[in-house]
């Protein structure tokens, strides 16, 4: 269901992903282990779409996530390693944002 299809990614000129691909399929479970630098984070980003891979492709369902970003982050579900907090906000005014953003089905890469 989800596929890197020989993703690489530089920075400033560096690269920090190089020809990375696998696929996971409907209901697998995957842990994505590696040393600090190792690239877990960049390749979350690219998967996320909040990066753009300088080569390669992810697909969703066979369709390249590129051809409806919206679509696909409308699909898409993420737990980060930490959970962000916004102490600005109160209980009841995290939860109405938090609906607000399912309801409109808000692009996360504008934030």
């Amino acid at each position: 269901m989800l596929t890197l299809d020989h993703v690489a990614v530089r920075y400033s000129g560096r690269p920090v992903l190089r020809d990375v691909s696998f696929s996971i399929g409907p209901g697998e479970i995957v842990a994505y282990l590696g040393a600090n630098g190792a690239g877990k984070t960049t390749t979350m980003r690219v998967v996320t779409g909040l990066a753009t891979p300088d080569f390669g492709r992810v697909l969703f369902a066979g369709r390249d996530v590129a051809e409806d970003p919206r679509g696909y982050h409308r699909r898409l579900g993420y737990v980060p390693e930490t959970a962000e907090v916004y102490p600005f906000l109160s209980g009841r005014e995290y939860l109405v944002l938090a609906g607000r953003l399912l309801a409109e089905g808000a692009d996360v890469r504008a934030w």
